[in-house]
C-alpha cells in the first residue's frame, strides 16, 4: 500500500486544480446525494464488531475531463461508527463526519438501453469529525449514553480514506454503492488501539 502522505498529497493537488477545471468548463452540473451507510470498525484491536447504520447527505460538482472520464468533488455528511467489546463492557460508537471525496468517474454507456450507463468511481477522501457519541452497556448496569470523551475515548479530528464503487446512471439519476476504507486510527494518544473506520454506502444522486 502506498504511504498515507502519497494519497494526501494527491488529494490536495486535486482540490488545488479545481479552479482551473471550473474556468475551462462553461457548464458543470451540480447535484445532490442522499443515502444510507452501514459502517463498522476494522483493525487488530477490534473484537465483537457490529455494524452501525447511518445517513449520507450532500452535494457534488461534475467536471468533464476527457471522453467518459470526469472529476467529481463532493461534500458529504456521513454517519459512521461501530461496536467494541472488552472487559465485560460493550461500547457502541456513533460518529458524524463532514467528508470531502475527490472522485474520478468513468461512465460507460450501455448501448442496448437508451440513457443507461455503468459508472465506476475511485478516489481519496478527507473527513472532519463533527460528532461522536457512545452507549456503554454491561450485564449488571443500565445503558449509559455519553460523548466519546466521557467514555474515555479521544477521537481524531480528521480521518482519511480511499473510496471505490460502481453504479448505474439513468439520465440525471445515479444509483451507486461505494466502499469507504479508513486509513487512520480513529483514536489518539498512547492508549489508542488499532481501530479504523470502514463503511458501505448506498446512495442516489440527482444532477441538474
Amino acid at each position: 500500500m502506498r504511504p498515507r502522505s502519497y494519497w494526501l498529497r494527491h488529494c490536495i493537488t486535486g482540490f488545488a486544480l479545481l479552479p482551473a477545471q471550473l474556468a475551462a468548463q462553461t457548464h458543470y452540473p451540480i447535484g445532490f446525494i442522499g443515502g444510507v451507510s452501514s459502517a463498522d470498525f476494522r483493525g487488530k484491536d477490534v473484537a465483537g464488531g457490529k455494524s452501525s447504520t447511518g445517513l449520507v447527505l450532500g452535494g457534488l460538482i461534475h467536471l468533464e475531463l476527457a471522453g467518459p472520464l470526469t472529476l467529481e468533488p463532493q461534500l458529504l455528511y456521513v454517519q459512521k461508527g461501530g461496536r467494541l467489546v472488552g472487559g465485560g463492557v460493550t461500547a457502541t460508537f456513533k460518529m458524524g463526519y463532514l467528508q470531502l471525496p475527490l472522485l474520478l468517474r468513468l461512465e460507460l454507456p450501455l448501448r442496448r438501453v437508451s440513457r443507461l450507463a455503468l459508472g465506476l468511481i475511485a478516489g481519496p477522501a478527507l473527513a472532519l469529525t463533527t460528532s461522536c457519541t457512545t452507549r456503554l452497556e454491561a450485564v449488571s448496569y443500565n445503558p449509559v449514553d455519553t460523548g466519546c470523551l466521557g467514555a474515555g475515548a479521544s477521537v481524531r479530528e480528521t480521518d482519511f480514506s480511499v473510496i471505490g464503487g460502481a453504479g448505474i446512471g439513468l439520465g440525471a439519476l445515479a444509483l451507486e454503492g461505494r466502499y469507504d476504507l479508513g486509513l487512520n486510527r480513529i483514536g489518539t494518544g498512547s492508549a489508542a488501539g488499532d481501530v479504523k473506520n470502514r463503511a458501505l454506502l448506498l446512495t442516489l444522486a440527482y444532477r441538474f
